[in-house]
C-alpha cells in the first residue's frame, strides 16, 4: 500500500506542478494558479504504534513539496513568525521537498487552541503541497493561498470509521476538521452536523478564538453504536468567522466506499483505511457546476 502512496503523491506533484506551468485567460483576465503566502497544519493521521514514517527523508517527518514557475526564494515560519530552518530556493519549473518535525506539528485533542501553524512565504507564486506518510496511512493536500482564503465555510468529511490495525489493535477513528487564524483576534463561530469532542452538540453554535497562527481542530464524537453510520458524518459543518481563515477537512482514518470485514481483489477489506483529508473553498469561491468521476466497489 506504501508504494501505492508514494506514486499517487508522485502524480499529483506532477500535475502541480504542469498547473503551475500553465496560464490562461479568460475574459482578458489572467488566471494564476499559484501564491506567495500559505497556512498549513498537521490534522491528526491515525496509526499504528509501530508505524514508520515513509518519505523522503528518513524520521518522524512531514514533507512540503514546493512547486514553481519561475526561480523563487521562500520562507517557512512558525506561528510565532520564527524561522524554520534555511531560505529555500526553488527553480522554475521544478520542485523541493522540505522535510518538518512532526510530534511538533500533529494535534491530537479536540477543541485545543494550539500554536501549530506554519506559515509559507515567497517573493514568486508557488503551488505548496503537504504530504505525510507512514507504513500503512497517509495523505496529501494541496494548500491553499492565503489570496483564496475566505471567512464562511462548509466541509467534507466523512461517516466515523473503525478498523483491525497493522499492529492487532482495533481502533474507532473520528473524521476531523481544522481551522488557522490568518489574523490576530479571530473569532471563529461553528455549527456542526454531528456531536464534537470536548465541543457542540451537532446544530449547536459553538465558538473560538483564535491569534495568528493559532489552529485548532475538531474531532467528530465516537459511539461504538454508530461506526460507519452517516449521522456521524461532520459533512455540511458551517464554520464562519470575522477575519480569514484557512479551512482543511476530512477524516484520522476511514474508508469510502464502506469497506467491512469483506473480500476486495482478493484481500481482506476490514483494514483498507487511510486518512483522508483537503482544502476546504469559502463560501465566495464555490461554484454551481461540477464534473465528478463515479467509482463502483463490487464485494466479492
Amino acid at each position: 500500500m506504501k508504494n501505492y502512496l508514494k506514486q499517487w503523491f508522485f502524480v499529483l506533484a506532477t500535475m502541480l506542478l504542469a498547473f503551475s506551468a500553465f496560464e490562461e485567460v479568460y475574459a482578458e483576465k489572467e488566471v494564476d494558479n499559484g501564491g506567495t503566502s500559505f497556512w498549513v497544519g498537521m490534522p491528526r493521521c491515525n496509526r499504528s504504534n509501530n508505524e514508520k514514517a515513509f518519505g523522503t527523508f528518513k524520521g518522524n517527518y512531514i514533507e512540503l513539496f514546493i512547486t514553481a514557475r519561475d526561480n523563487a526564494n521562500v520562507r517557512i515560519y512558525n506561528s510565532k513568525g520564527v524561522p524554520m530552518g534555511s531560505p529555500i530556493k526553488v527553480k522554475g519549473g521544478g520542485y523541493e521537498v522540505v522535510g518538518l518535525n512532526l510530534e511538533f506539528m500533529e494535534h491530537k485533542t479536540s477543541c485545543k487552541v494550539e500554536d501549530k501553524g506554519v506559515y509559507i512565504e515567497s517573493d514568486m507564486p508557488i503551488s505548496v503541497v503537504f504530504y505525510v506518510g507512514f507504513n500503512w496511512t497517509g495523505e496529501a493536500y494541496r494548500c491553499v493561498p492565503n489570496d483564496w482564503l475566505g471567512t464562511e465555510y462548509y466541509t467534507m468529511n466523512l461517516y466515523n470509521d473503525f478498523c483491525k490495525m497493522q499492529d492487532g489493535t482495533f481502533g474507532d477513528f473520528p473524521n476531523q476538521i481544522m481551522i488557522i487564524a490568518d489574523e490576530d483576534n479571530t473569532t471563529v463561530q461553528y455549527t456542526p452536523t454531528y456531536n464534537i469532542q470536548n465541543g457542540v452538540k451537532a446544530g449547536q453554535t459553538g465558538e473560538i478564538h483564535l491569534n495568528r497562527g493559532q489552529s485548532v481542530v475538531l474531532f467528530s464524537e465516537i459511539n461504538i453504536a454508530l461506526r460507519q453510520d452517516e449521522s456521524t458524518d461532520l459533512t455540511g459543518t458551517h464554520i464562519k468567522a470575522d477575519k480569514k481563515i484557512a479551512v482543511y477537512s476530512g477524516h484520522t482514518k476511514g474508508s469510502f466506499p464502506q469497506f467491512a470485514p469483506t473480500y476486495y481483489n482478493g484481500l481482506k477489506a476490514d483494514f483498507f483505511r487511510n486518512m483522508l483529508f483537503e482544502a476546504m473553498w469559502p463560501v465566495e469561491l464555490l461554484g454551481k457546476e461540477y464534473v465528478t468521476t463515479p467509482y463502483i466497489y463490487e464485494k466479492r
